[in-house]
């Protein structure tokens, strides 16, 4: 159904119309909008307007103050209230409700997905950093920005409903940057502006339960090596510097038996995917920043008693033990082993002998030590 009346926002310019109109048509189109001064409805089952013009069930006459209804699409219709950005964004800050919060979220992604306007206005106005911001306030989580007024809102009041939005939440976003969940080979990364701030620099995912860190660590496996496109998603998570990302995030994360299982082949599948000589340098960093740290016996004892404390611990079971920093250093030694050693040829070995260099300061442990000469007797073996 048509419109004609003298509003513009029904997208149908009447002047023109008219021009095109046979004379019948049109002496009975300016009967109706001269009779009374009211909009003329067309019916669209008639092919064309000039005939609906001159058939007796081809018009209607909207009588009485009735409100025009022109339907419009989301992104456009986004786009054309502010920007897309601003209206989308707010109706996020305003949800007071889980599903409120996601409904407002699923928004948000169907008027930037497959639109290049709407997506151009998400980065020029770095739209996905305030996501990121709404999205831990929404969560209970006070903001990591120097300086900001932290306004977390409590939308639940266990930890199990913190995980269900964290949850749904998650998925969402995955969905949204290219996550295939009916065929995962088939991901490919699709936005990885919204991939690096929603998923990598965003820590709200790590402090979840079991469940939402297996679909979490799990996709970077996904994208970098069981998917048909990982050699693209590969060369676009080699630029975000992930591997260095994961490993300056959980240098203040606490993590038990289960999660450090989640977590260590992820690892190691983005190393193994996006070799180079700086992950090498950060790998070595991470191990010695995890041993070396517990010889400081008496220096800083009262930060070191506050730093076992699990962070956000209203959202976490502290009934559970949680691992040491050495423990975990040692799980990625673990892994960084596997990946120099076991693989196939003298290629890992070479590139380790030459990033990380065997000249230890003395401050080093004995541990790093050893570590380092036995590595370097390891590649002289290999190479003669």
């Amino acid at each position: 159904m048509t419109i004609l009346d003298d509003d513009d926002r029904n997208n149908v310019d009447e002047s023109q119309l008219v021009k095109s109109l046979s004379k019948q048509a049109a002496r009975n189109l300016n009967r109706l909008t001269k009779a009374g001064g009211n909009a003329v409805a067309i019916n669209g089952s008639v092919p064309a307007i000039n005939d609906a013009l001159t058939q007796a069930h081809g018009v209607a006459t909207l009588t009485g103050d009735p409100v025009v209804i022109v339907p419009q699409s989301l992104d456009d219709a986004s786009w054309r209230i502010g920007g897309c950005a601003a209206p989308h964004l707010s109706l996020i800050e305003a949800a007071s409700t889980p599903d409120s919060i996601c409904i407002a979220v699923e928004s948000l992604f169907e008027a930037v997905q497959d639109n290049w306007r709407n997506s151009e206005a998400m980065e020029r106005e770095n739209a996905y950093s305030i996501l990121a911001v709404l999205l831990r306030e929404k969560l209970g989580l006070s903001s990591h920005i120097q300086n900001a007024i932290s306004k977390p809102t409590a939308l639940f009041s266990t930890p199990e409903h913190h995980n269900g939005l964290a949850m749904e939440i998650l998925l969402l976003i995955l969905k949204f940057v290219g996550y295939d969940f009916q065929d995962p080979k088939k991901s490919i990364i699709t936005n990885p502006l919204a991939y690096r701030v929603l998923l990598v620099d965003l820590d709200i995912w790590r402090l979840a339960d079991l469940p939402l860190l297996e679909i979490y660590y799990s996709q970077f496996v996904t994208f970098c090596s069981e998917s048909n496109n990982h050699q693209f998603n590969t060369k676009r998570l080699s630029r975000m510097r992930l591997v260095k990302k994961l490993l300056d995030g959980i240098k203040g994360e606490n993590f038990t038996a289960e999660s450090i299982k989640l977590f260590i082949p992820s690892l190691s599948s983005l190393v193994t995917s996006c070799m180079s000589a700086e992950i090498f340098r950060s790998l070595a960093l991470f191990i010695t920043y995890s041993i070396h740290g517990v010889s400081q016996k008496h220096k800083g004892a009262r930060f070191d008693a506050r730093a076992k404390q699990p962070r956000f611990a209203h959202f976490l079971n502290l009934d559970k033990p949680y691992l040491s920093k050495t423990q975990v250093g040692i799980e990625v030694l673990k892994a960084y082993t596997n990946i120099v050693c076991k693989e196939n040829g003298t290629t890992n070995i070479v590139k380790f002998a030459r990033t990380v260099t065997n000249k230890v300061r003395p401050s080093l442990t004995e541990f790093m030590r050893k570590l380092l000469f036995f590595c370097s007797l390891l590649t002289a073996i290999f190479i003669v």
